[in-house]
């Protein structure tokens, strides 16, 4: 007979098998570790904002919480992304991400707000808990991302992006250590995050702590 112990373990690695399946089926570059650890800290956070949703690939892992994701995205790509859209039909990344997320767009889990990252800051009602930051790569706007969504987060609220020091882009770091002192990275991947007593420690131990 199995204890109840045993039964949530099996259910817990089959969500997590589901989730990912899922979520790698979706054209992005995050990893399955950081998938993983996304969707272990949105389980437990209430009001998600994720800059930068492109196809879905890290909403789906989000939209793990019991509360509401907020994806923010013009859906028009970034500069990094130009010559990969330069032959798609008009709207690809907005229905593309339409499609993948459908029943958590239908349920209301996750809601789109289709704008630049600091106008939808400047107009966003609902104080986040979370801020996932993975929109254009140049210093100038993660700058912009950063300092805008960390003025309306709630205090220890979980401030995090991707990217960091993993090859993609210089500016990512130099933005990072200038704009979030304290910050840590999460080991075996490239999410940064802020303050450090946001996550969880069993989830994950600090591989780095900047100054």
């Amino acid at each position: 007979m199995r204890h109840k112990g045993n039964l949530d373990g099996i259910a817990s690695r089959d969500w997590v098998t589901t989730m990912l399946e899922r979520a790698t089926s979706i054209p992005g570059w995050m990893s399955v570790a950081e998938l993983t650890w996304l969707s272990e800290q949105a389980k437990r956070h209430r009001r998600i904002v994720e800059v930068g949703s492109f196809m879905g690939r890290s909403t789906v892992a989000l939209a793990e919480t019991l509360g509401i994701v907020y994806a923010v995205d013009t859906f028009q790509g970034s500069e990094e992304h130009r010559g990969f859209l330069s032959c798609a039909p008009p709207y690809f990344l907005l229905e593309k991400f339409r499609a993948n997320l459908r029943p958590e767009i239908e349920s209301g889990k996750v809601r789109m707000i289709v704008a630049k990252s600091v106008d939808a800051g400047r107009s966003m009602l609902e104080t986040p808990d979370m801020v996932f930051i993975d929109g254009a790569h140049d210093f100038k706007s993660l700058m912009h991302d950063i300092l805008t969504w960390r003025r309306i987060l709630v205090p220890d609220g979980l401030l995090c992006g991707h990217d960091y020091e993993n090859g993609t882009s210089p500016d990512i770091g130099q933005a990072v250590r200038l704009a979030v002192p304290g910050f840590q990275v999460m080991q075996g991947g490239s999410i940064w995050y802020w303050p450090p007593t946001s996550v969880n420690a069993s989830i994950e131990e600090p591989e780095t702590v900047h100054a």
